[in-house]
């Protein structure tokens, strides 16, 4: 075996190694983190919200609200309506004179 292909050889076989073990560094899991200790204070800065328990809409010994009753449609509108004498004479007569909307400066 000649030197160079030797020098090769190993520096192959270190390549290898290192490549392996940055794989089994990058897999493994990383170490736990601390937990934060219970009895320790919180910094004065921070302002921690306090929130009242939530309590129920109603209690057991109210009746729910009925739902609103639904009114049925009137039928004297369908006939005071389709009456061509009563549309006349509850008409409102049209202005006569004045301007026209889409007259005049603007």
């Amino acid at each position: 075996m000649s030197q160079t292909s030797r020098i090769l050889k190993t520096t192959m076989t270190i390549a290898l190694l290192l490549v392996l073990v940055s794989l089994v560094m990058a897999c493994s899991s990383s170490p736990p983190q601390p937990l934060p200790r219970p009895d320790a204070e919180a910094p004065a800065e921070i302002e921690v919200a306090v929130v009242p328990p939530p309590t129920p809409a109603t209690t057991s010994s109210e009746e729910p609200t009925p739902p609103p009753a639904i009114m049925a449609p009137d039928d004297g509108c369908v006939e005071c309506h389709t009456n061509e004498e009563t549309l006349k004479a509850t008409a409102d007569e049209e202005e006569e004179g004045g301007e026209a909307l889409s007259e005049g400066e603007g």
